[in-house]
């Protein structure tokens, strides 16, 4: 079974930042092994919560099958490390061509934001990330939804936000996203199979603090 045609994918670190291999449901055979190409190491050990600000340098991972044969990369741009402006993510194939992209919805996310905040001092707060996947010429083809993080309150630390809907324009329900584990409705063609399939591994990137 190749990458294209599993409909559940298994999205798993191996030890190192910015390592993943992408496995079966049932996690018995490696359909793609991901490692950095571009960009400066990953922080890690106490530099990780000393600095104020994540790395928001300019990266790229690549995805290769198991033979070594490359199959795509996610460059996620450089861009402002004290703004929460997600960089976007390009997805380019083996020869360099670009795929499409994801991209952060920063008027959704900053709309749910406002209407999430606690109207009592300490009280509980929540807000919904939002994304677009697009193609090559930035012409959205997906959104993407998460499930609303909350924060304050009675709780210890946030909760929530890994759980995400994709839909199409239509509003049809494409794939899920539930934590580290993708479930696609159904084999979706060019540009989209593969730009489903990377998002994971574009949402960790564009998530690093």
């Amino acid at each position: 079974m190749g990458l294209y045609d599993s409909p559940t994918l298994v999205y798993r670190d191996v030890g190192e930042p910015r390592r993943h291999e992408i496995r079966t449901a049932d996690e018995e055979q490696v359909l793609a092994e991901v490692h950095q190409v571009v960009g400066p190491p990953p922080k890690s050990g106490l530099n990780r919560f000393l600095s104020p600000y994540p790395d928001r340098s300019r990266i790229v991972v690549r995805a290769d099958a198991p033979g070594g044969t490359p199959l795509f990369f996610v460059d996620r741009a450089a861009g402002r490390a004290d703004s929460a402006l997600q960089p976007p993510c390009t997805v380019v194939a083996p020869d360099g061509r670009p795929v499409g992209g994801i991209v952060h919805d920063a008027a959704a996310f900053a709309q749910s934001f406002l209407e999430g905040r606690s109207a009592l001092p300490g009280g509980r707060s929540s807000f919904r990330q939002a994304h677009h996947v697009v193609d090559a010429h930035q012409r959205p083809l997906c959104a993407v939804a998460w499930e609303p993080v909350e924060m304050g309150g009675h709780l210890d630390r946030p909760r929530g936000g890994g759980h995400a809907i994709y839909t199409d324009p239509a509003g049809a329900e494409l794939a899920r996203l539930e934590g580290d584990v993708l479930h696609l409705r159904f084999r979706l063609p060019e540009p989209l199979g593969t730009l489903l399939v990377a998002s994971p591994l574009a949402f960790l990137l564009m998530n690093e603090v």
